[in-house]
């Protein structure tokens, strides 16, 4: 039963809602499940997005982003008048059937919770999309900018800085959380979990902590997913710690290059990834070449062949990096560009720490680390037409 839709004020369904639709939400209380609410309340798919708006729906067991983007199909699967069934046996596929087939098409559509992969189809997911689009907005422009960022000084709300060390007085924003500067001993998993906490339960969380969580849950693999059940055993963490490709990221909703053009407001990593190299094939060999040029003008010591300068499993936190940073940077426009601080905390050393504390295999002083991370973020940004400072 939603607990948040039982108990919410009679005076807030009324200003939420039309009054007589508020007066059938209240009459018509409790509700078992979204399904029970649809079928006994008929509402329009406006309704729906008041209530996820307001966290009314959140106590059915889905976050506000799911609400939001729920809210077409309720509307739908009422006036069909398909009573007595489910949203599962309604003649139509569940928003997040968990035991769904992976499916290729990625295009403008809600990854499945558990697969990272869509599932309903383009022509049904537009009215929520601009719902969630809206409503994110929405949440930022309510959100105050009431805390600075420790090193960067860039304003965020309080709750969007977190704490990468067990000083929690020294909170940070997503392009600082591996900076050198931090001297104290770091808390990955403490700041991981931090992460995952607010990419769930905040609308406006900033775009680019999906970055720093694809970069650590690549890293430390699952191993320190299993980790991070520990923190807070009432609370499993995210599925995209054990398959980064199910993270959500946010992205541009102007200025988008092509290869986005046909995702929505948001999409999984997977999806993301995808999209960009399918756009973009020739990535690694623009890596490769980039790779070439700077070892000739100054090669490093220390590693044997330039292969070991591009390392695979973090490559899609590298296109995470890039998506969200720029998404952040088009959201906040105040705030300093990406490409001033993000490239210097991946100079040899900066992550080692977090490395070691996820008990990952990889070594920051090792040069394809930093190479891929630095290099390999000009790289993916300026394919997709953003304009890099080196």
């Amino acid at each position: 039963m939603s607990v948040i839709l039982r108990a919410l004020p009679n005076r807030l369904l009324v200003n939420l809602l039309t009054t007589e639709t508020a007066q059938q939400v209240v009459t018509g209380r409790p509700y078992t499940s979204l399904d029970d609410l649809a079928r006994r309340t008929r509402l329009l798919a406006s309704a729906y997005e008041a209530l996820a708006t307001a966290s009314a729906l959140t106590g059915f067991g889905i976050d506000l982003r799911e609400a939001l983007w729920s809210a077409g199909a309720l509307a739908q699967h009422a006036l069909s008048g398909s009573r007595g069934r489910s949203l599962r046996t309604a003649g139509r596929k569940p928003l997040y059937d968990r035991n769904s087939t992976p499916r290729p098409d990625h295009s403008q559509t809600m990854p499945d919770k558990t697969t990272g992969t869509p599932s309903v189809p383009h022509a049904e997911t537009q009215a929520p999309a601009a719902a969630l689009a809206s409503a994110r907005a929405r949440k930022m422009a309510e959100t105050p900018g009431d805390a600075r960022c420790a090193l960067c000084a860039d304003s965020y709300p309080a709750r969007h800085l977190l704490a990468p060390t067990d000083c929690d007085a020294l909170k940070v924003c997503p392009a600082c959380v591996f900076e050198e500067e931090l001297f104290a001993p770091v808390e990955s998993a403490e700041l991981a979990f931090g992460i995952d906490r607010l990419l769930v339960e905040d609308l406006s969380a900033p775009a680019a902590w999906t970055a720093v969580a694809a970069l650590l849950a690549c890293a430390g693999g699952e191993a320190f997913a299993a980790r991070l059940g520990d923190v807070d055993a009432s609370r499993p963490p995210s599925a995209g710690w054990v398959d980064p490709g199910q993270f959500w990221i946010w992205l541009p909703l102007h200025s988008r290059p092509a290869a986005l053009a046909e995702l929505g407001p948001g999409a999984s990593l997977h999806a993301v990834v995808q999209a960009v190299e399918r756009a973009h094939p020739d990535l690694r060999e623009t890596y490769a070449t980039r790779l070439a040029a700077d070892l000739e003008s100054g090669a490093p010591f220390g590693v044997a062949s330039d292969d070991e300068y591009f390392v695979e499993e973090i490559w899609v936190s590298v296109i995470a990096y890039a998506v969200t940073f720029v998404t952040q940077r088009l959201e906040r426009p105040g705030h300093r560009v990406p490409w001033r601080g993000v490239p210097e905390c991946f100079e040899p050393g900066t992550l080692r720490d977090h490395l070691e504390e996820i008990g990952s295999r990889l070594s920051s002083n090792h040069l394809g680390v930093c190479f891929t991370l630095g290099l390999g973020f000009q790289v993916v940004a300026e394919a997709l037409g953003w304009e890099v400072e080196h």
